[in-house]
């Protein structure tokens, strides 16, 4: 198995560990908000595989993705994401935290489809979130 196949499993078996925690009728239907709150309260129990760091709680990256979805109509599906970087490499730009956090670039990610609750801010194009 490749390094991409192995973070891509990484984030499927985190979101599968959240969606028992949570619930997965509450991981799925959650208004944004608190979702990220309850995976908030789900991260702070996780560590980072690469160096056992805890993650940053205060400042998650929240977006839209575009995601890929290899089906029989190979459609651009969108999600909602949250990132969590782990502390350890929190202020560590991209390509130094691959290098730092091979297994899993320092990232614990949870995606879900669409709910409609995503807080876009009307300045920013790239949906991200406004963190004021």
């Amino acid at each position: 198995m490749n390094a991409e196949a192995e973070r891509e499993l990484a984030v499927v078996l985190a979101e599968e560990k959240a969606k028992v925690v949570l619930g997965e009728e509450r991981y799925r239907s959650l208004p944004y908000g608190e979702w990220v709150d309850e995976l908030k309260s789900f991260a702070q129990t996780q560590r980072c595989p690469d160096c056992g760091g805890l993650y940053d709680l205060e400042y998650p990256e929240e977006e839209i993705w575009g995601w890929f979805v290899e089906s029989q109509t190979d459609e651009l599906d969108e999600l909602e994401v949250v990132e969590f970087l782990c502390e350890g490499c929190v202020d560590e730009d991209d390509d130094r935290r691959e290098l730092s956090h091979p297994k899993s670039f320092g990232v614990l990610i949870f995606r879900r489809s669409l709910t409609g609750t995503f807080p876009f801010d009307d300045d920013d194009e790239e949906g991200q979130v406004d963190e004021a």
